[in-house]
This record gives C-alpha cells, sequence and structure tokens, in this order.
C-alpha cells in the first residue's frame, strides 16, 4: 500500500472534479442525453380568441380554462340559489363550456405562431366579406 500526502489528494480529487466537466457534453451528445430542446408553440383556439401557448404548457393551459370554467358554474349556481331564497328573478344564463382547439402545433418560434393567427383571422374575414357579398 502505497502513501499518499494530502497534496497528491487533492491533485487527484480535483483532477476528478473538473476532467470530466470538459467533455461531459460531447459525452452526452453521443450518449442521446439530454439536449435543451428549442421552444416549440402551438395556436390554441380559447373560446373565441386565438392564443399562442408553448406545446409543453398545453395540459396546463387547458387546465387552468377548464378550473376557470368550473370557478364560474360554481358562482353561477351561487348566485342562482341566493336569487331564490331572496324570491327574486334570476336570468344569467349558465356559463358555457369553454372551446378548446390546437389549430396549429409544432411552429419554431412565437412569431410563425402569430403570422398563422395573423393568417387565419384574415382567412375568417375574406369568408365573412364573400358572405357578405352572396347575401346582398
Amino acid at each position: 500500500m502505497t502513501h499518499r500526502t494530502p497534496t497528491q489528494i487533492t491533485l487527484v480529487l480535483l483532477s476528478l472534479l473538473l476532467l470530466p466537466g470538459v467533455g461531459n457534453a460531447k459525452d452526452e451528445e453521443e450518449k442521446g442525453g439530454k439536449k435543451e430542446k428549442p421552444v416549440q408553440y402551438a395556436v390554441v383556439l380559447l373560446n373565441e380568441d386565438y392564443v399562442v401557448v408553448p406545446v409543453k404548457d398545453l395540459k396546463q393551459h387547458k387546465k387552468k380554462a377548464e378550473d376557470a370554467y368550473k370557478e364560474e358554474v360554481k358562482a353561477h349556481k351561487e348566485a342562482k340559489k341566493a336569487a331564490k331564497k331572496a324570491k327574486e328573478k334570476f336570468d344569467d344564463p349558465a356559463p358555457k363550456k369553454p372551446v378548446y382547439k390546437v389549430v396549429g402545433s409544432n411552429l419554431a418560434s412565437e412569431d410563425e405562431a402569430k403570422a398563422m393567427i395573423e393568417k387565419i383571422l384574415e382567412e375568417k374575414r375574406r369568408r365573412e366579406e364573400e358572405k357578405k357579398k352572396k347575401s346582398s
């Protein structure tokens, strides 16, 4: 068994800590490890509005829309119950379930997603104008 001095031990530990970090990124790429993927975006139709959402956040975004709807229904029921208790007329319609549809996904940038929204809206305006011309 060889005896090592504290200086030698320190040098060995430092080399172990520092040297693996030098080729680390290259090794991960070769192994198919963690490569940071570029953020991709999706265009979502939420009720009547188009929204840009990162693809990784689609589930959360949909859940938030559903939770907001549940809160609206709860508030509507409470208001209706309070009106009935006070013997007042209650004509407020029940909230509508949200429409949630992914129109386009895997878009490379937020600007590309916004351009897609503009294209959709322009197409929608053009169709409405054609309807008006036909009905006139």
